[in-house]
């Protein structure tokens, strides 16, 4: 229908005038349902990203909390990705801040574990945690699988925002041990009542129901659009998230369609959606969403006088996260536009491609390439390189690197290239770029000589570094660029030092040929996982 609709007359929409001047045919697919459809559909924007397709992009990181209850002593851990594999997840939260602080509380009031499986499965006593409260220390029998599981509930039953039927539990439990005369036990149970209390009391009520909803506003203003999403869970209302892009003449409908093909794709899915107008046909998003979710969500306009009043926080959110947006916008436009001047870039640098080496002795020399496109990293354009010849310092190692990349991305330059070093890095990328011909500007941070001295910025044609404030806006904008490379190299380097490490112990073992040892490191990772 929506296809139809593009060839039933004039249309103002300039989306759909652009499409129908540079469509040449149309091909289909039939499928067996609405569902099948829409998942198609969804992949085929994912391999072929349209122009004229919304791309929701969201203003956050998705940070999660997870257990596995099938673990005969799970443990809480922090997450990026939902698996459907038997665990609970537990969140949004709106930064790794944010769910660092909720699960260091969480585990001063429920002892869980906070070793690996692989520490878990070597400790015989117990850890620094359980001197402090913080740990029960299960693996050194100091706590049996039916109480340690009984804990685990109890966080359960708190991240499920139950804190008041917990409290109840509780109290229950803190009595009985008073009358049997276990006053410690009763102690302790009354200090996480306690605790859990004060959380809480600050926690504002937004729904008289508890079940979870998201509700959907958005915001049309300046030739932009902005949704924003508000979770509610447990009738609390945690986090706010919002995407924005340039309004193409797309309609609300198209919006949430978009909204509820994308955002709900590894995430978690509520038990209801709460939206300000609705695609002409909800059932197939129900379905795909109840598919994943692994019970029945609904998807509707608000009825109730809370619900009206949740969209409308919601579109107050798109509204006032939109101007927000914008400052931010015109505060990295003139930052960019200082970084063109200081460094003698032709254009402000949208897209910056920045690149380190890690190495050990020079042995197991890698180099990273991150990528940041209008201030945030661009994970698809991350690359790992080994470092292939037997360069004999970091300036030969990253010529090496950046003569690969150069021969194979010469056609997508970003508007500058960032190097983790110094003078001599820049010198060995500049000849590198000079011989093929090519004309990206090129800068280099190098650390400050002394403790607390400022790094140092180095461009081609330039003697001295170039000097930007410390602290500024641009210089913590190139620092961060510079660490996250830095980051992504380490990270590489370290996983060829633990495969070289295990695989060197297998090795010497009879019976283990090349295939067996490829699946014991992919299975294991470390000699000690296999112990």
């Amino acid at each position: 229908s929506r296809l139809g609709s593009y060839f039933s007359g004039p249309t103002e929409s300039p989306k759909v005038r652009m499409i129908l001047a540079k469509a040449s045919r149309i091909e289909f697919v039939v499928t067996g349902s609405e569902k099948e459809a829409l998942l198609l559909e969804n992949q085929f924007i994912k391999r072929h990203k349209p122009p004229y397709n919304i791309k929701l992009r969201d203003d956050k990181d998705y940070i999660c909390l997870k257990i596995d209850p099938s673990h005969p002593y799970p443990r809480l851990v922090m997450t990026r990705r939902i698996k459907a594999d038997g665990s609970r997840y537990f969140g949004p939260y709106s930064s790794a801040q944010a769910v660092r602080d909720t699960l260091k509380w969480l585990q001063s009031i429920f002892p869980l574990r906070r070793c690996s499986d692989r520490e878990l499965a070597n400790r015989t006593k117990p850890c620094v945690f359980h001197q402090i409260g913080r740990c029960s220390a299960p693996r050194a029998g100091l706590i049996s699988e039916e109480e340690y599981r009984e804990i685990v509930e109890q966080a359960i039953k708190f991240l499920e925002g139950k804190a008041t039927g917990l409290i109840r539990e509780l109290k229950s439990k803190m009595q009985l041990a008073a009358d049997n005369l276990e006053f410690e036990r009763a102690a302790w149970i009354r200090d996480r009542i306690a605790a859990i209390e004060k959380t809480i009391e600050g926690q504002k009520i937004v729904a008289a129901s508890f079940e979870d909803k998201d509700a959907v506003g958005i915001w049309r203003e300046w030739g932009r659009v902005e949704v924003a999403v508000l979770s509610v869970r447990g009738g609390k209302l945690i986090d706010a998230r919002s995407m924005g892009f340039v309004d193409r003449g797309w309609t609300d409908e198209e919006v949430i369609e978009a909204l509820l093909q994308q955002y709900y794709s590894g995430r978690l899915v509520p038990d209801t959606v709460l939206l300000p107008v609705l695609p002409p046909n909800t059932a197939p998003f129900e379905e795909v969403l109840s598919e994943r979710a692994g019970k029945p969500v609904r998807i509707a306009k608000p009825r109730a006088k809370e619900d009206v009043e949740l969209v409308k926080m919601a579109t107050e959110n798109a509204r006032e996260l939109m101007y927000a947006r914008r400052d931010r916008e015109k505060d990295f436009e003139a930052m960019l536009e200082r970084l063109k001047s200081r460094l003698r870039l032709p254009a402000p640098p949208r897209v910056i491609d920045a690149f380190d080496i890690s190495t050990l002795f020079g042995t197991f020399s890698v180099g990273s390439r991150v990528r940041f496109t209008d201030g945030e990293p661009d994970r698809s354009f991350y690359r790992r390189y080994k470092v292939k010849s037997e360069a004999y310092d970091d300036t030969a190692r990253m010529a090496e690197v950046l003569a690969r990349y150069f021969e194979r991305e010469r056609d997508d330059m970003p508007d500058m290239i960032l190097l983790d070093g110094g003078k001599g890095q820049l010198r060995a990328a500049e000849r590198v770029r000079d011989s093929l011909g090519l004309r990206v500007p090129l800068v280099a941070i190098a650390k400050g000589r002394g403790e607390g001295e400022p790094d140092r910025f180095y461009i081609v044609g330039r003697a001295n570094p170039v000097k930007l404030a410390a602290g500024s806006s641009e210089y913590r904008f190139l620092q961060r660029i510079r660490d996250e490379a830095h980051r992504f190299a380490i990270s590489y380097h370290r996983k060829l030092r633990r495969k070289a490490g295990l695989a060197s112990v297998l090795d010497e073992i009879d019976g283990i040929g090349p295939k067996r040892k490829r699946a014991l490191l992919q299975k294991f990772r470390t000699v000690e996982g296999i112990g």
